[in-house]
């Protein structure tokens, strides 16, 4: 009897050492699997299930709370300013010096500048943030790279209709439809608007609305294409700034108006057209993807003030 414990209790222990010895494992940050240990840069994960029970709507909720990372925004609308380690840190709105990526395509302005109010967070699964300039994707970015990893066509998710209402004017509406058309070929639709009024201070209203369409297709060798068709139209405007007088009084009154700021009317309206197609196959041990991408922004920034009138 003894005998036979002793057995069954050393293979326990074996058994036991084989499960808990397991690496982490990171396969976005450098496109190659790696284990998290021996990447040299600092990465953070806001995944799928923190997005749904949070509510998120905005990046700047999602993100928020990763250290090394600071996202603020002056008019309670989804283009905060981000700072990570410092970078970022001049821009007045909006982010710079950091690399933002939409599914594998950058989303960033050749002049560094990015903007999320085009970003339906609806349709987004996860958030990778990789601070420092150590990614492989962080092209002339030295605070790192923010990669949005979208609801995949492929994926199954139920149809859904969701309605909300807040304080400051907030409406929330979002749905979506996926939908099989055969075997090989998936659709899927989603529809999203959202208005902000904000009346406590001037100026400060935002409304969005976006559209996404997308057509996944599995080829008979097993590689994949999927395309994404995407609108938005997002009014922002951004209020003035207050005096430390101003500031004071709305401490106590809750609200800011007729301030003594000269741009008291400044904003930034969208349209916003985007494409994007992603071809995977595997050959052997390795998987090609490439990508085809097309962005196009038009904005209009109404402003009032002492300013040059330049073309």
């Amino acid at each position: 009897k003894y005998s036979i414990f002793a057995i069954l209790a050393i293979n326990a222990n074996l058994l036991a050492s084989e499960v808990v010895n397991l690496d982490q494992m990171s396969v976005t940050a450098t496109k190659i699997a790696t284990p998290t240990k021996e990447i040299s840069e600092s990465i953070a994960v806001v995944d799928e299930k923190t997005i749904e029970d949070k509510n998120i709507l905005n990046i700047q909720d999602a993100i928020q709370n990763v250290p090394g990372v600071i996202a603020e925004s002056s008019t309670n609308s989804p283009s905060p300013r981000l700072i990570i380690r410092g970078a970022g840190l001049k821009a007045r709105y909006g982010v710079r010096e950091i690399m933002v990526m939409k599914d594998g395509v950058p989303m960033t302005d050749p002049d560094s500048f990015t903007r999320f109010d085009f970003i339906d967070m609806q349709d987004v699964s996860s958030i990778e943030v990789q601070k420092g300039p150590g990614s492989i994707n962080a092209v002339n970015a030295t605070g790192g790279v923010v990669q949005l990893i979208t609801k995949s066509v492929f994926e199954e998710d139920k149809n859904r209709i969701k309605v909300g209402v807040g304080d400051d004017g907030q409406k929330n509406l979002n749905a979506k439809v996926r939908g099989k058309i055969s075997d090989n070929d998936f659709t899927s639709a989603t529809f999203s608007t959202r208005t902000i009024d904000n009346s406590w201070r001037d100026n400060n209203e935002f409304d969005t609305t976006q559209v996404s369409l997308k057509y996944g297709h599995i080829f008979k060798d097993e590689s994949t294409i999927e395309n994404e068709l995407a609108y938005t139209e997002s009014n922002l405007n951004l209020p003035a700034s207050m005096t430390k007088a101003e500031f004071e009084e709305f401490k106590q009154t809750g609200k800011q108006h007729n301030t003594s700021n000269q741009w008291q009317n400044t904003a930034r309206d969208s349209k916003i057209v985007s494409f994007n197609s992603k071809y995977e196959k595997e050959a052997g041990s390795i998987i090609y993807k490439p990508r085809f991408y097309f962005n196009h922004w038009e904005h209009f920034h109404p402003v009032s003030g002492i300013i040059n009138d330049s073309d």
